[in-house]
């Protein structure tokens, strides 16, 4: 997997987000600001899709699905799958994109 883009410190992060939320809605900030803190401290880590269904309250896998889709749409997250012999998700980027 490629190596991590530059993380955005949470107060800048925070700060775009609300800058930006007539275009963003509520729930995709929510759980942006919400993958910014389950993956603060290690922000490449493989996260399962149990802890990550923890972290942002889903009941179930299709649920979860959707909406780490309205992330990547609102290009607030950048993420891969992990391979099937290791399953869970890989966020490469949290935030927009920086220069």
């Amino acid at each position: 997997m490629k190596p991590c883009q530059k993380v955005a410190r949470t107060a800048d992060l925070i700060a775009y987000l609300l800058a930006h939320r007539s275009g963003i809605r509520d729930c995709v900030i929510i759980d942006c600001l919400a993958l910014d803190r389950l993956l603060r401290e290690r922000p490449c880590r493989l996260i399962s899709s149990t802890e990550l269904m923890l972290a942002l309250d889903c009941l179930a896998p299709s649920y979860l699905s959707s909406r780490l889709r309205r992330l990547r749409l609102a290009g607030l997250v950048d993420y891969k799958a992990g391979p099937s012999a290791n399953p869970g998700y890989q966020f490469l980027r949290i935030g927009p994109v920086l220069p």
